[in-house]
């Protein structure tokens, strides 16, 4: 039997509480939340997909029934390549309609759960969610939808080639950078109680990247980031980001006018990158223009919103970009992972455009050898 994974069999949630006839407050659905955390749900796979609708069984196993036979839960599925829905469902169990609902439900929140909408790096998102305090800075993203999944990649604009190649051109440049990334090693050890090596060569491309799935409102997302270090002292589980922390350094602030800059900008991006990444801390180095570091302060992730009230809103962020994503959803087409949309903003007119490009092997798309990589899957 084939897992859920091997086809496009995720469902809306839309559609789950459909077919149930209730909503996401209801004693059906809480219980069947509950169901599939305990990890109740032995089983779940697709029994036959070479046809519409497409079978779908589950076993579930209960405290009351941990010496007897498993709940047998079965539904089928229709319209699996665009918007799957739920075409009929029943389980075994003979405790009652309610009890053979919960079951149910927690199988096809199972199928909501391993749906993806949109892959990508944590920027494009952290794009996004800043242009409402950042509507003079144009941007340009490309988007690709594959098998249900849209890809998104930010491309730079002209504006932003020119003064990047200008501003390398610099040796004040190479300097901040060389700072910056001098910090991070400085706060980090390869290993817990090993002190660091300030004489250590400097590797300016050495990343730690991590991948995680999460949700934007009604939008599963997976993206991956960089993380700059884990606190060893703090102690979580595993797969849990409550360790993590980031780096930043910022020249001294010493003027309320330096202060309402470093709320309004840097505790912005600093805080849409972290918030993105579930990273919970971070750890500034404030220094002199020559780069000495004269003091460190410890930021909660959490409190930045609060720092810089009446600057930026962490609600206007967020709604922002869930709207986006819906937006995107909604204009880009296709399914072959060849066909590309351009999205772009633009500070003059202060809206987003969608354009198909005809000729996008010019400025992106999905590599072949992942199109037939995943072929079958």
């Amino acid at each position: 039997m084939a897992t859920l994974s091997r086809v496009n069999a995720a469902l809306s949630l839309s559609a789950v509480l459909m077919f149930l006839h209730c909503g996401v407050g209801s004693h059906c659905f809480v219980e069947g939340e509950s169901v599939l955390v305990a990890d109740h749900l032995n089983l779940i796979g697709i029994k036959n997909f070479t046809g519409e609708p497409t079978e779908i069984v589950a076993l579930c196993v209960q405290t009351s029934s941990l010496f007897g036979e498993p709940y047998q839960i079965y539904f089928k599925l229709k319209n699996l390549s665009s918007e799957p829905e739920v075409e009929e469902g029943k389980c075994s169990c003979v405790a009652g309609l309610s009890e053979r609902y919960k079951h149910l439900c927690a199988a096809l929140l199972h199928c909501y759960s391993v749906r993806t909408d949109f892959i990508c790096r944590r920027l494009c998102f952290c794009v996004l969610m800043c242009t409402p305090y950042k509507e003079k800075t144009a941007w340009r993203i490309v988007a690709s939808r594959h098998r249900g999944v849209v890809y998104l990649h930010v491309h730079p604009t002209k504006k932003e080639v020119h003064q990047y190649l200008k501003e390398r051109d610099h040796c004040s440049w190479d300097r901040i950078t060389y700072w910056g990334v001098k910090f991070h090693r400085v706060m980090s050890t390869s290993e817990p109680g090993v002190p660091p090596k300030e004489d250590e060569l400097v590797r300016e491309r050495d990343s730690y990247n991590t991948v995680l799935r999460g949700h934007i409102g009604s939008h599963t997302c997976v993206i991956s980031g960089e993380v700059k270090a884990v606190d060893s002292s703090v102690q979580c589980e595993l797969g849990s980001t409550g360790s993590y922390v980031e780096f930043k350094t910022n020249c001294l602030i010493s003027t309320e006018e330096q202060r309402s800059t470093f709320a309004k900008k840097k505790l912005l991006v600093w805080w849409a990158q972290s918030h993105l990444l579930g990273v919970p801390k971070g750890l500034c180095g404030f220094r002199h223009d020559n780069g000495i570091v004269m003091r460190v302060q410890e930021f909660d992730v959490k409190t930045m919103p609060d720092k810089a009230k009446g600057l930026w809103s962490e609600d206007v962020c967020m709604r922002f970009l869930n709207d986006t994503l819906n937006f995107i959803k909604e204009h880009v087409e296709g399914d072959d992972g060849r066909t590309v949309f351009l999205l772009k903003y633009e500070p003059s007119s202060c809206q987003i455009t969608c354009k198909r490009l005809v000729d996008p092997g010019k400025l992106y798309s999905l590599p072949d050898w992942f199109l037939k990589g995943i072929e079958g899957c």
